[in-house]
């Protein structure tokens, strides 16, 4: 087991939260684009498909960001 640092040890809770909020982002994005299914207006599906796909695209950046550093303080 390695010694890490306050510094280290507070990067790594860091890396984990990072990770935790980009699932539940990317979790949510997927009910929005399900929910674009169920919208009877058009501007309505437009603004569902756009905000899904920012919010997707958002939580896949949270998590590989924080997948990334997770990955490099445990080395």
């Amino acid at each position: 087991m390695t010694q890490h640092t306050k510094k280290e040890s507070q990067l790594l809770v860091e890396s984990q939260s990072r990770i935790a909020i980009g699932i539940f982002i990317f979790v949510f994005s997927l009910t929005i684009l399900v929910a674009t299914f169920f919208t009877d207006s058009i501007p309505g599906k437009y603004a569902n498909i756009f905000s899904g796909l920012v919010l997707l695209f958002i939580g896949l950046v949270f998590g590989i960001s924080g997948w990334r550093q997770f990955r490099t303080l445990k080395r």
